[in-house]
């Protein structure tokens, strides 16, 4: 399963993709969507997941391949690299995204669009939200995609109806 860009690619000007792709099993879709919101927010991180990411994971007090929540990622990201990120409603996620604002959010993955999928399983799953397009494009980064690709635009009506009740953490600065 590829994913495909039919509404275009998030320039990288925007960000790219922080793969969770070193390590099996993947397990690591929050850090490193926690990791691309802390690259939006503040200079001077690599892109590499396996660095930034694994110490937000070992500060939030998670075990490695033990998934994360977003309690965790908050704590990971303030004390590994005094990064705030702050908890939000599902409600709140597409008007932080329209206000330049990077969001992680927790969705099913089963009930994504084709053509954000590589994998055909269902299950929980955390994905950066950053950028907005008229006509309710959002920029879609999915740490199961390829490091360094590009983000896809997608429309906001095909992940609403993905999103988790709860989960979901936005940065509080952008730069």
């Amino acid at each position: 399963m590829a994913r495909s860009y039919p509404y275009g690619k998030v320039p990288s000007s925007v960000g790219t993709v922080i793969s969770e792709r070193f390590e099996t099993p993947m397990v690591c879709c929050g850090y490193c969507s926690t990791h691309f919101a802390m690259r939006a927010a503040k200079a001077g991180f690599s892109s590499n997941g396996k660095l930034e990411g694994h110490k937000v994971r070992s500060s939030g007090g998670r075990a490695h391949n033990a998934g994360s929540n977003a309690g965790e990622e908050r704590l990971g990201a303030k004390r590994a690299y005094g990064v705030v990120l702050t908890g939000i409603t599902t409600g709140a996620v597409l008007a932080r995204v329209k206000a330049g604002y990077a969001v992680t959010i927790a969705i099913s993955y089963a009930k994504l669009p084709g053509y954000l999928k590589v994998q055909s399983n269902d299950f929980g799953h955390k994905v950066t939200l950053k950028g907005y397009r008229s006509g309710g494009y959002v920029g879609f980064f999915d740490p199961l995609y390829s490091q360094g690709s590009q983000g896809t635009w997608a429309k906001w009506t095909d992940i609403d109806q993905a999103l988790w009740s709860s989960g979901h953490n936005t940065t509080t600065t952008k730069r």
